[in-house]
């Protein structure tokens, strides 16, 4: 028997850019494994497209072409995966391109880890603008789901399902897992990647991630169907429902429920705000009757996103007490009883980040990054990326960076726009000042809920440190010169940016019963995620940074050190471990863990605030937040 081809590389094509279909062709023709095969399937095309695929096939054994009837990208895809003998698939669109390395990259993962679906990182392209992005690397997803195989129940997956790139390009498929599961697309539909998507995973046994961007997408392509905006885009309810009935039938829609629906209203949503506006009384009439058929509770609808309410509220022409009715119930019963009602807090922040990770109720006050025009309390942090315009009783400042003058200028600018500055700036220029600290975000890897759940890994001996070569500030050179020392000096395990680059410091951290934690600034009142992901860890840090720091954490629960003496300092690390003082204070590191949770992640910080204020009382004001300028 002949040894397998390794990969079978299915492209469907109709009617792409010339340019274009030569690139995606050439893309695959380069790869460094050279043991594939290029089934090039045109779909009925009506221009030069099926003389190119010829011209290349004569130019290269490595590719065969089957000329067919246009009946839409899966069914092309279908006819491709009926021809293909690889032990892998891959699909790839007409109009995009792949890494070099890419199959060669995908392929050994593969071997090693042996996975049903491998799933890989994308680049995306904007065609108009001509500029390039990161389209998806998993950032979403714990980073654990890189360091082992799943299934797909694992909670890893299982929570994040619906936020897991749904295409079926940037994935890699044993042809045997798609064969015996009868894996075909649907035909004459559309969206019929993310349809594939549940019916996929649902039955892998093994799932493998890896980040690198090994595809290129093209996005924003003229003549494209996602620019067409026609009747075609109906088909997103019927996907819909497929997915439904995908879940049902393997017996997990109910704990994905949630989910489901918080993606599927604001999913169909954007198709409505997409179509052309000839399709929209006809595509808005299907969609509430879609809508009703859910049949959602006020109970349920409670549970979901108040994006996701909002969109099907809209459709459904509900008001808004109706979309969000059972919230309002609780309120009044709070009322009665005289405890604290919901509150609304809008949060805008200054850095690039996903806006996921500051939309949260707790306690029950929600934190919003949506536009909303009125809320109980706007939290900057830092400062606005852009202008805000909202209704509010109060508005309240958190600053996370250095306050050295060199940073903090750009924020306290703004300071004179808030009731409460709640920063380590040291100035009398604002009533409104506050001198302590919170933590915005943390860098261990791991979700809130995760974090609250996670059991104690197994420790060693070992002291990791994860930093910067950065040297803008004066600090980040006391930081610099102190680790030319440590290099030198002892066994760390040293890695980070413009170092050794990690993900997440989970992986690094987990073992480790100490780290390093040196912040940049030496002042009070300042601290970061350098020693709050040590906490986060079940690690002691070995600590240089925020000379009150007692003021937040127990003093036993760290080891100080002044990197400015750094004989000193190793002398005090090696003592430590000696001493085994991680086991001795380790009740000290859970209470400074707890800490971090509890009372200083920036949303319990502001609730602990918020009680100190009889919101009640308080008048809505109009607030306008410059923009900052860095």
């Amino acid at each position: 028997m002949e040894p397998l081809t390794k990969i079978s590389v299915i492209m469907p094509v109709y009617n792409p850019e010339e340019k274009w279909l030569r690139q995606a062709i050439a893309s695959i023709l380069n790869q460094t494994l050279r043991d594939i095969e290029v089934i090039l399937v045109d779909d009925g095309s009506t221009d030069k497209s099926p003389q190119i695929c010829d011209d290349y096939a004569g130019m290269d054994s490595r590719i065969s072409v089957i000329h067919k009837d246009n009946r839409g990208q899966g069914s092309a895809r279908n006819t491709g995966l009926k021809a293909a003998s690889g032990k892998y698939v891959l699909y790839v669109d007409a109009d995009d391109w792949m890494e070099r390395n890419a199959c060669e990259t995908v392929y050994r993962k593969a071997e090693t880890d042996v996975p049903d679906v491998l799933f890989f990182g994308a680049t995306g392209f904007d065609e108009q603008k001509k500029e390039s992005y990161i389209y998806d690397d998993f950032s979403l997803l714990p980073q654990s789901v890189f360091q082992k195989t799943l299934f797909w129940h694992d909670e890893d997956v299982f929570n994040h399902l619906f936020r897991i790139n749904q295409t079926a390009w940037s994935k890699l498929f044993r042809r045997d897992f798609l064969i015996r599961n009868d894996l075909f697309f649907r035909e004459n539909l559309q969206f019929e990647d993310t349809e594939f998507f549940f019916r996929f995973i649902v039955k892998a046994d093994k799932l493998g991630f890896i980040p690198d961007c090994l595809y290129c997408y093209r996005q924003n392509v003229p003549n494209s169907f996602m620019g067409s905006c026609d009747q075609k885009h109906f088909d997103i309810l019927t996907v819909a429902d497929f997915i439904k009935e995908t879940l049902q039938d393997n017996g997990v829609f109910e704990p994905l429920e949630i989910q489901y629906y918080n993606w599927k209203y604001p999913t169909v949503n954007l198709r409505y705000q997409n179509i052309k506006k000839e399709f929209k009384r006809e595509f808005r009439k299907l969609i509430a009757e879609n809508f009703r058929r859910d049949g959602l509770t006020n109970s349920k609808l409670g549970l979901l996103s108040s994006h996701a309410r909002k969109r099907q509220g809209f459709f459904l022409q509900r008001k808004r007490f109706l979309a969000i009715s059972f919230h309002e119930i609780v309120k009044k019963i709070k009322k009665k009883f005289k405890k604290t009602n919901d509150r609304l807090v809008r949060v805008v922040y200054s850095w690039k980040g996903d806006d996921r990770l500051h939309n949260w109720i707790v306690d029950d006050v929600e934190f919003t990054t949506e536009k909303v025009k009125k809320c109980d309390l706007l939290v900057v942090l830092n400062a606005p990326k852009k202008a805000v315009e909202v209704k509010a009783r109060q508005a309240w400042c958190l600053t996370f960076e250095p306050p050295v003058p060199e940073v903090m200028h750009v924020f306290s600018s703004l300071f004179g726009h808030y009731d409460r500055i709640y920063t380590s700036c040291k100035t009398d220029a604002y009533p409104g000042i506050i001198n302590t600290a919170a933590l915005s975000e943390w860098w261990i890897g791991k979700n809130h809920h995760d974090l609250l759940t996670l059991p104690v890994p197994e420790k060693e001996d070992r002291v990791v440190w994860v930093t910067s070569n950065l040297d803008m500030l004066e600090g980040h050179r006391k930081r610099m010169a102190f680790l030319n020392y440590v290099r030198q000096n002892a066994d760390f395990e040293i890695y980070g940016k413009g170092i050794d680059p990690i993900e997440s410091k989970w992986p690094v951290y987990k073992h480790a019963k100490y780290t390093m934690g040196i912040e940049n600034t030496f002042a009070d009142d300042y601290w970061t995620e350098k020693i709050a992901d040590s906490f986060l860890a079940y690690s002691m840090p070995i600590y240089y940074g925020c000379p009150n720091i007692g003021k937040y954490f127990p003093e036993e629960a760290m080891i100080r050190i002044d990197i400015e003496n750094p004989r000193e300092a190793l002398d005090i690390i090696r003592e430590a471990i000696e001493d085994h003082l991680w086991e001795k204070n380790f009740d000290a590191v859970v209470k400074a863990r707890e800490l971090v949770l509890n009372r200083f992640w920036y949303p319990r910080f502001v609730i602990h605030e918020m009680k100190k204020t009889d919101f009640d009382k308080l008048d809505y004001r109009k607030f306008k937040i410059p923009k900052f300028r860095p």
